[in-house]
């Protein structure tokens, strides 16, 4: 069973989520969300939260969680502990076993990773009558990203990486910790004694993604800018008005041609 220390809401990290989505209306009361957790410390604490805000917003959650089945006995053991979860929050769960092929053609393994899990959220979303889903990435993720396509050569719109509220196939989905560190989850979960599986995968030096979290990054914090981070961030949310500036133009001067 996972049973939270204390009560979560009056938590600094709880309160600053609960304005977040009070100023940017990300979630509007009464909305049906489900919460993609893979059994990380990020989606654990995400669940932990939304679960603790829920009452007073009257939100209807599920969790959804994807196994990859790549990490053999560490998978099922994800699995199991966001099984706990659920069932000791008293909310449904949706499990789907992915099968990906190792080998890509003309994309990484982690993008068609991605592009499998988004697929299975939408068709579980269809299927339970849902209309948001809420995911877990953090700044962290937003840094990482940013970088990974910058040294890439992306344009404008590649810059603009994750966004907050975004919408997929008719369905809203936000990433409300995008302000927030991986480091500041953590101590979220210690602090309020909630368990977590820790990926071993997310230390292999073996992916690009994993090269600039533990080696990149680092650097630059060290000998550039000690809040890299934020900078990267700050130039994802430059990138992002602007793109969206862009197709605003673009609309207008289509709507005079016609």
């Amino acid at each position: 069973m996972v049973t939270p220390k204390g009560d979560l809401r009056v938590d600094p990290l709880a309160r600053r989520l609960a304005e977040s989505l009070r100023r940017e209306q990300w979630l509007r009361p009464e909305a049906s969300v489900l919460v993609g957790v893979s059994g990380g410390g990020d989606s654990v604490a995400l669940l932990c939260l939304v679960h603790a805000l829920a009452p007073e917003n009257r939100w209807r959650l599920e969790v959804f969680h994807a196994n990859h089945g790549l990490r053999g006995d560490a998978a099922d053991r994800a699995e199991t502990l966001v099984r706990e979860m659920a069932e000791s929050l008293g909310l449904t769960l949706s499990v789907r076993a992915l099968d990906i092929e190792r080998k890509t053609r003309h994309r990484s393994f982690e993008e068609v990773a991605r592009a499998a899990r988004l697929e299975a959220l939408c068709e579980v979303c269809r299927e339970r009558g849902i209309d948001a889903v809420a995911l877990a990435h953090t700044r962290d993720d937003l840094a990482e990203t940013v970088l990974h396509r910058a040294l890439r050569g992306t344009g404008l719109a590649g810059l603009a990486a994750m966004r907050p509220a975004t919408e997929v196939e008719g369905i809203r989905l936000i990433r409300p910790l995008l302000g927030e560190t991986r480091e500041g989850l953590r101590l979220f979960l210690r602090d309020h004694q909630i368990p977590w599986d820790e990926d071993e995968t997310n230390t292999s030096p073996v992916s690009t993604r994993n090269r600039i979290r533990h080696t990149v990054l680092p650097l630059l914090r060290r000998e550039i800018n000690p809040r890299a981070d934020e900078a990267l961030a700050r130039l994802a949310e430059h990138a992002a008005q602007d793109d969206a500036q862009l197709e605003a133009d673009v609309d207008a001067q289509l709507t005079k041609m016609n």
